[in-house]
């Protein structure tokens, strides 16, 4: 624990939040929540400060991925006070961008302030999981009835994952989609995709579209960018 203190985030935690996800995305989805639960508690116990901003910040990834908006807001909160009360300026953006997601439905300038997060770590080169939060973007943008911006951003997205490597898709089939008013406006039809899982949606196939009815196709793949029912 003393050189932890002094040069690296707690391994163990670390290990346990990928183990988690690696499992949750394969579909063991208690046992991989638990795992991703399990490394923010290791993190609380150790007490070592960059790690617990870390596991703070994994949390914030794991409900990001499930769009759990109520699991999303304390650990932003707590990430962001964190990094206010040590000194760790690079956890501010992904804070911030994540308040702002979870209060866009009342927050007039929601849209605003997550380009402006992400816009800060952009700034700071510190660009881990910009898939991720680029496509939470995308998602209110579209919601908010801002096409042009959301496709953009997908782009954005997309061009990302080619140069890191950082897939936060998967594929799937698209028998059955509907158009939607994006791909009207456009005339094309959706021929495949790729979306980041909504909750626990493995469980009820996921093949599933009524979750995702905002669609648009951008460079030759479709993306599934709608903002999911509450």
């Amino acid at each position: 624990m003393h050189l932890t203190s002094s040069f690296d985030y707690d391994q163990g935690a670390v290990a346990k939040f990928y183990l988690g996800m690696t499992l949750y995305a394969l579909g063991e989805i208690d046992r991989g929540a638990c795992l991703v639960e399990d490394s923010l508690g290791l993190a609380l116990q150790g007490g070592h400060v960059p790690t617990v901003a870390l596991t703070r910040h994994y949390m914030v990834v794991f409900a990001a991925v499930r769009r759990d908006l109520d699991r999303a807001t304390p650990h932003a909160q707590a990430l962001l006070d964190l990094g206010l009360t040590h000194g760790l300026p690079s956890w501010h953006g992904f804070a911030k961008f994540t308040l702002a997601w979870v209060s866009r439905r009342d927050n007039p300038q929601a849209l605003a302030e997550m380009r402006a997060a992400l816009a800060l770590q952009r700034e700071m080169d510190f660009r881990v999981e910009q898939p991720l939060f680029g496509t939470l973007l995308a998602e209110a943008e579209a919601a908010a009835g801002e096409w042009d911006a959301a496709l953009a951003t997908v782009v954005e997205q997309l061009v990302a994952i080619e140069r890191t490597g950082e897939r936060w898709f998967r594929r799937r089939s698209a028998s059955g989609t509907r158009r939607d008013s994006a791909q009207s406006r456009s005339g094309e039809h959706s021929t495949g995709g790729g979306s980041l899982p909504h909750g626990d949606r493995h469980r009820e196939g996921a093949e599933s579209e009524e979750l995702w009815p905002a669609r648009g196709v951008v460079a030759g793949e479709t993306l599934s960018i709608g903002q999911p029912p509450p």
